[in-house]
């Protein structure tokens, strides 16, 4: 019995000894190489001398023998911007950007990490930078990785303070960190064309005069500054919360955003107490707080699109505020717990004059419009050809809504975000311009109309309701 154990544990220590020493063995055969779980890895646009996220593959050995890596380099150096980490090392200058004398066991894998600085270009648009990864076996063969990315020529600014009258206009994107700061006295106007690229909590606070002057060809662009994805379909320009917005203080007076694409932000526009502003042909959308607030200001909005916040796209609380071409949608993605798409209030003051005129509000509530009235102070408000999702007016205040259409709820054909071309909430596009189902179409009044629409389209004899004028036949 001893006699069989001792042979039986003979034969098993050989079988292990000889799985080990198979384990251990590495080829050089041509015939066996790497596996890669990506040939190309591909970094979006970046700004010139903004480090990119990182990018990650795996470098599997999947030939049933070891094989050893002579070295693997990245072929331009530092030439080109990239940078590199193989199983915990990293490709830099001391080590002539590769490593040498890697082993892949069978069975085993690497992990590759990289990453991208854009070198500085004479270009205004993005310019292709590329590079390669290059895994050389023992047995001679050469394996490649190609790399690619974007590089983006961008000025910055730092906490920039505004103190006297000054133009910004620029073809090249600015990429702006801190806060902008106008001050009391001082006008800043930008050109149409400029892009500003707002870092995390950047913002421009107004306590002067911001004048944004763009034109239906050449708009005036504010969005965060990341270039990159959330997920591989999911840009972060299409997530909330980017950036700051834009403050105008009480004592800021004059100001206009014509033309203006503004999204991401947390809170869009807020508007203090006697500030002055006007908005048209603008765009405001996709904030984490709200979109436009107005506590006792003397607000103007024109053909204008307000969508997508957290708290209320558009509050009104006291004040002045004019409204009129415009289209409110509150189909904000990322809490069912969103705010209305209109508020209107006095608890900060009087609500002086409301009017809200050719005017499309909607969202995915079946009420979108709310409203509070402390009643000692005046409540002031009035509602003319517009199409509304609320509830209808009682007796006392149906004088104050004039030729006002009432989206039905249940309607599944035309109300609702069945008014627009696009609401994709799973990929976080949207078109606001309206759908051929909606009722907004040739309902506005046209003595109430302005001559264009959001995009600088003419109205019609018959305007449509909303900022968008309907051109088209077809969906």
């Amino acid at each position: 019995m001893r006699t069989f154990c001792f042979i039986f544990l003979v034969a098993v220590f050989s079988l292990v000894s000889v799985s080990c020493m198979n384990e251990e063995s590495f080829t050089t055969s041509p015939n066996k190489m790497l596996v890669y779980s990506a040939d190309t890895v591909s970094i979006d646009t970046v700004f010139s001398n903004i480090p990119s996220s990182t990018r990650s593959f795996w470098v599997y050995n999947r030939s049933g023998e070891g094989i050893k890596l002579a070295n693997a380099k990245l072929a331009g150096g530092n030439q080109n911007g990239f940078r590199a980490n193989i199983d915990g090392v990293y490709l830099g200058k001391t080590a002539g950007y590769q490593v040498n004398d890697l082993e892949v066991r069978s069975g085993d894998s690497l992990r590759v990490y990289v990453e991208f600085t854009a070198p500085t270009t004479n270009q205004d648009k993005p310019q292709l930078c590329q590079d390669e990864l290059v895994f050389k076996l023992e047995s001679g063969v050469e394996q490649k990785v190609h790399l690619k990315a974007w590089t983006w020529n961008a000025l910055k600014m730092n906490n920039l303070v505004v103190s006297e009258d000054t133009q910004l206009a620029s073809s090249t994107p600015i990429i702006i960190y801190g806060k902008v700061t106008i001050s009391r006295g001082a006008t800043l106007r930008i050109a149409g064309g400029t892009s500003l690229y707002f870092h995390d909590g950047a913002g421009i606070d107004v306590k002067g005069t911001l004048v944004c002057e763009g034109n239906k060809d050449s708009e005036v662009l504010m969005r965060g500054d990341r270039l990159d994805r959330v997920f591989d379909y999911l840009p972060y320009d299409r997530v909330s919360g980017q950036w700051g917005g834009l403050r105008f203080y009480s004592e800021s007076t004059n100001n206009r955003l014509q033309y203006v694409e503004l999204h991401g932000a947390h809170t869009g526009v807020q508007c203090d107490e006697n500030s002055e502003l006007t908005i048209s042909n603008s765009t405001i959308h996709n904030c984490k707080g709200y979109g436009v607030t107005a506590q006792s200001a003397h607000l103007k909005i024109h053909d204008s699109q307000l969508s997508n916040s957290l708290n209320d796209c558009l509050f009104a609380n006291g004040g002045r505020v004019e409204v009129q071409g415009c289209t409110i949608a509150q189909f904000y993605p990322f809490d069912s717990a969103r705010g209305y798409a209109l508020n209107i209030s006095n608890s900060s003051g009087a609500l002086e004059l409301f009017t809200c005129d050719n005017s499309l509000i909607t969202g995915y509530a079946k009420d979108v419009i709310g409203g509070s009235n402390n009643k000692a102070s005046t409540f002031n408000y009035q509602f003319s050809s517009c199409l509304l999702r609320t509830v209808e007016p009682t007796s006392e205040n149906v004088n104050r809504f004039l030729n006002v259409q009432y989206e039905n709820v249940d309607d599944t054909i035309a109300a609702g975000k069945k008014n627009f071309m696009k609401v994709d909430e799973r990929n976080l596009v949207y078109d606001f311009r309206l759908s051929s189902a909606s009722l907004a179409n040739d309902k506005g009044d046209k003595s109430k109309s302005s001559y264009t629409d959001r995009t600088g389209i003419p109205r019609l004899e018959h305007p449509d309701i909303g900022a968008y004028e309907r051109q088209s036949t077809k969906d």
